[in-house]
């Protein structure tokens, strides 16, 4: 009597794995960059004293060089993180939609560069590299 031979293909449940890990640690890396940008956009500045806009309050100003200043929070506030699918890649982008946002990071229109977003994701590059280079399996 001969013995029947099945062959069962798992690469299809192994693939799906990966790209589940994959995304999960996209999403953790990108996450993790986010959270150091609204770092860096926390804390003290060394610029001149003013007045927010609209309010009695005031507030230390950035000076040129250092990360802009905390007037009100809402470029802070506003950093997002999208995980998608762009053709075969799973691509995460962190920013925001602020139209001050890049006037901010790199200067312009009378205002000296206060970088963000550079040395956010510099610092924030170790810890996404131990994410992503962890051991699949």
């Amino acid at each position: 009597m001969a013995t029947k031979k099945v062959y069962q293909s798992n690469v299809n449940k192994v693939v799906n794995s990966i790209e589940d890990i994959s995304a999960k640690r996209l999403w953790l890396a990108a996450n993790h960059v986010k959270s150091v940008i609204q770092e860096t956009l926390s804390g003290n500045r060394t610029g001149k004293i003013a007045k927010v806009p609209g309010t009695n309050k005031t507030y230390v100003q950035s000076a040129p060089g250092e990360p802009p200043a905390v007037m009100v929070g809402d470029l802070r506030r506003s950093i997002s993180v999208i995980v998608q699918q762009e053709g075969k890649w799973l691509v995460a982008k962190i920013g925001t939609a602020q139209l001050k946002a890049m006037r901010l990071e790199y200067g312009g229109y009378g205002i000296a560069p206060r970088p963000y977003m550079k040395p956010s994701f510099e610092k924030a590059k170790p810890k996404v590299e131990e994410i992503m280079n962890k051991r699949w399996f």
